[in-house]
């Protein structure tokens, strides 16, 4: 007999394993105090690049799919450039 599927509440959602990512490349460097992680990685949705921050026991991510990567430092560097 087969189990019943999760039961689902509102507010609540199933818990799912998390995709297994690839690691294709990563690089670490520090500035200020402060440690930065960015890999590139891909899974069954396609490649993207993962930009971890961490300071202490705080850790920050922030994921870029590759075909928004050139739009997202194009970004960065006209902020800096404003700055």
């Amino acid at each position: 007999m087969d189990s019943p599927a999760p039961k689902q509440t509102k507010g609540s959602a199933v818990k799912r394993p998390p995709p297994q990512d690839k690691i294709v490349r990563s690089v670490e460097f520090s500035a200020e105090r402060k440690n930065f992680t960015l890999s590139l990685r891909e899974n069954h949705r396609g490649r993207f690049v993962r930009i971890t921050e961490q300071t202490g026991n705080n850790r920050s991510t922030v994921i870029v799919p590759v075909p928004a990567l050139a739009n997202f430092v194009a970004k960065l560097s006209e902020l800096q450039s404003d700055g």
